[in-house]
């Protein structure tokens, strides 16, 4: 009797080791992914800096001044390339350390489940259909919103750019109009695509993350929902309860 008591004991604490170091491998993933978000958003913001120092640098160039919108085109379409690319990167690292802190939330079941009378001094609560793929309040939380107001804006002066090298280039209906015309396009273009990108981006992320929160419920990936909650439509992000 005392050698299955003890047996018992021994494979309790075996389990409780091992669910110890997922619980922390399941957190360095997460932080490492968090901390692979702000290295990215901060080379786009350094690239941001040095494509704009190097476009004030080549005004002065005399070669290129028949070229400038051009080439002021160009590399804001890169820009715009990289800023979607690295949007698009940065909310699969969201998705993916949210992932991380709700399987920790399972162990943290286990050990809530075990001992129940530590429930009360648990900073988080025990389930894992938490922390949400997305919440209305809190839709900004992982994606760094200077990277949607970049994108934005980028989209918006593509679009501007786009406007006045057809303007200077081809001079279709320049003696036709009024020299305000052009400027007051200029104004109305910039606020309409940089309003649509900030949009779209914003929804994609939320389409995205309800699709996620509808595929785990779908393939039986929760296990514990908190109370009776299984509601879809939703994502906190990395590490945070919501």
């Amino acid at each position: 009797m005392k050698s299955k008591s003890k047996n018992n004991k021994d494979k309790t604490q075996a389990t409780a080791q091992y669910l110890l170091a997922e619980f922390e491998m399941l957190h360095q993933r997460a932080n490492l992914q968090e901390q692979i978000i702000a290295n990215k958003v901060n080379f786009y913001l350094l690239l941001v800096s040095a494509l704009a120092g190097g476009s004030i640098l080549a005004i002065d160039i005399d070669s290129l001044e028949n070229h400038i919108l051009l080439l002021a085109f160009i590399l804001v379409l890169i820009l715009f390339i990289v800023g979607i690319t690295t949007f698009l990167q940065i909310l699969d690292y969201v998705i993916s350390s949210t992932f991380f802190y709700r399987r920790a939330g399972r162990i943290r079941k286990w050990f809530l489940d075990f001992n129940p009378q530590i429930k009360d001094y648990s900073p988080f609560r025990a389930t894992d259909n938490r922390p949400h793929y997305y919440t209305d309040r809190a839709m900004l939380r992982g994606l760094d919103p200077i990277l949607l107001v970049l994108n934005s804006a980028t989209a918006a002066t593509l679009g501007i750019l786009l406007f006045w090298i057809i303007y200077e280039y081809r001079k279709a209906f320049s003696p036709f109009i009024n020299n305000w015309i052009p400027i007051a396009i200029t104004i109305l273009l910039g606020v309409l695509l940089s309003f649509f990108a900030w949009n779209i981006q914003v929804n994609y992320a939320k389409e995205t993350c309800k699709r996620k929160e509808k595929f785990e419920l779908k393939k039986g990936r929760v296990h514990f929902h908190l109370d009776s909650d299984t509601e879809v439509g939703v994502s906190s992000t990395a590490g945070q309860e919501s």
